[in-house]
């Protein structure tokens, strides 16, 4: 009778063992094996699973589709899709559009825009705009996209326009290009860039509210910049941070170690820490123009034809999978030029005569890779 009792308990002993476990299982997801969550991301301050990112990477690239590009744009534009491209960054002038006079659009120009803007959407393409060159009656240089208006309220006057005839069609706007150089890169006014954004800022907003604002890419990951420029105020005019994370030499491959400087991909992280501390850690970062020259001439040559598509492949893979917060990424650009210096000559995907250089294979290739995860 013991022996029965007792072998009795050890039956109840193992059911309900067996009963908790199941309970566990059924309350707990199932996990492949492998590391657990892990603790808070030292870049964004919050706790995320290994290698959680909100989603995949989404690539664009540069086409000068108003000025240097404009008689090839349909070509340009079906290459930008047929490879895979999601996103289109287009440089636009005030100036060029308002030449003459507050209010007085120029009809060439608002065709141009219309025309670029309708074929894009065509072919499924979303539009960053990207908006500088205040008009010299403004105040600005005429024909430079450097420099500010004497009235920010023609800014937001302008912006509004534009952005309620491209609701629904544009979805982001760029507000001006590079303004840590104007004067020379390292010389631009960070507190006076602040008006102008916020100038910007209100007037998408009150056309396209749904519109995305960017700030303005700086040369290179530039936090002593935006240090300043969030010192100014500028928190809460942007919905997203902008940088052009060039490499210097301009031979540098993507995994360049930071050492402290802003012209590494690697630098990011300190850039995020700065969102985090000023709260915009909910923000993202865009790379509005990325690359690497395959210029041989000229005081600042770069990289060879193959290199600069395992470049291309490297960072886009280094970005989807060490930078969550990294949302978009522009590659300047999808045809060389021949107006500038060598160096800025020869970032493109494809050569000058429209054929195509390696990195547009690994362009398209990187798409597919993206779109697989």
């Amino acid at each position: 009778m013991t022996r029965l009792r007792a072998l009795l308990v050890a039956v109840v002993v193992l059911v309900a063992a067996a009963v908790a476990v199941t309970a566990v299982a059924v309350a707990s997801p199932s996990r492949p094996p492998g590391p657990g969550p892990a603790g808070p991301d030292p870049a964004t301050g919050t706790a995320r699973a290994a290698g959680a990112r909100p989603a995949p990477l989404q690539l664009g690239v540069t086409v000068l589709a108003l000025w240097r590009d404009w008689d090839d744009r349909e070509h340009l534009l079906d290459t930008a899709r047929d490879n895979g491209a999601s996103w289109i960054r287009v440089d636009s002038g005030w100036c060029s559009l308002e030449e003459q006079g507050p209010g007085q659009v120029s009809s060439w120009y608002q065709d141009r825009m219309d025309t670029v803007v309708r074929d894009a959407r065509a072919r499924g393409l979303q539009v960053l705009m990207m908006v500088g060159c205040p008009p010299a009656w403004a105040g600005g240089a005429d024909a430079q996209y450097n420099g500010y208006p004497d009235d920010d309220a023609e800014f937001t006057r302008v912006m509004t326009y534009l952005a309620g005839r491209y609701r629904g069609q544009v979805a982001a706007w760029q507000i001006a290009n590079e303004p840590d150089c104007f004067g020379g890169c390292g010389n631009g006014d960070p507190e006076r860039y602040v008006p102008f954004l916020q100038a910007g800022y209100r007037g998408v907003k009150a056309g396209s509210p749904d519109a995305l604002v960017v700030t303005a890419g700086t040369s290179g990951v530039d936090v002593d910049w935006y240090r300043r420029l969030y010192d100014t105020g500028a928190a809460g005019w942007f919905d997203a941070v902008a940088v052009h994370p060039y490499l210097d030499p301009a031979t540098a491959p993507p995994d360049a170690p930071p050492e402290g400087r802003r012209y590494r991909l690697t630098s990011l992280p300190d850039l995020r820490r700065l969102m985090v501390e000023r709260g915009d850690a909910a923000k993202p970062i865009w790379f509005t123009e990325f690359g690497w020259t395959t210029a041989d001439t000229g005081d600042r040559p770069g990289v060879d034809p193959g290199t600069q598509a395992r470049y291309l492949s490297e960072a886009v893979q280094q970005v989807q999978q060490r930078y969550p917060y990294v949302s978009h990424a522009f590659w300047f650009t999808l045809v060389d030029r021949d107006d500038s210096t060598p160096y800025e000559n020869e970032f493109g995907l494809l050569n000058r005569d429209g054929s195509p250089k390696p990195a547009l294979g690994a362009f398209r290739q990187s798409q597919e890779w993206l779109r697989g995860r």
